[in-house]
């Protein structure tokens, strides 16, 4: 893909970025304990870091197999810089696009994916530029969060 074409895309992301700020986001981060052999140093393999990640986000690869496919594929895809529509997933996993559209609505709704037109793509250009967003509109909320507890301390308090 040519760099021109690559740089649109990121403004064009930049722009549903914006719009999707507006919508309400819901951000569930489950704590998980990794693995014991992370703790020794020993290196994770990018499926597993996957399943943790999706583990973070509520979803269990075991229990919602179709969630965790249609995470994977997306992230598959990002690494070509291309996208994904539904139709593609409803083939791959012989289910309705409704099943599918219901878990890219919740992706989306956590912040963890965009859609472009017909195609879904991870929120940034990688997993870590996604969680790197996703980091910033944490902060964001945790801000705003605070200017609401300061005025409840000067009303209640007399702080």
């Amino acid at each position: 893909m040519k760099s021109g074409t690559i740089a649109k895309r990121t403004e064009k992301r930049k722009t549903e970025n914006r719009k999707a700020r507006g919508k309400e986001k819901t951000i569930m981060l489950k704590e998980i304990s990794p693995p014991p052999r992370l703790s020794r140093g020993k290196e994770i393999d990018p499926e597993e870091a996957l399943n943790l990640i999706c583990e973070c986000f509520g979803i269990d690869p075991k229990k919602d197999c179709l969630a965790y496919e249609i995470f994977k594929e997306i992230v598959e895809a990002q690494k070509d810089e291309r996208g994904v529509r539904t139709i593609e997933i409803t083939k791959k996993a012989h289910v309705t696009q409704a099943a599918v559209v219901y878990h890219m609505n919740i992706f989306m709704r956590e912040g963890l994916i965009v859609k472009e037109g017909r195609e879904y793509h991870l929120r940034g250009r990688t997993m870590d530029q996604t969680f790197d967003e996703l980091e910033q509109d944490l902060i964001r909320r945790m801000r705003r969060m605070r200017e609401f507890a300061k005025r409840i301390d000067e009303e209640f308090f007399g702080f």
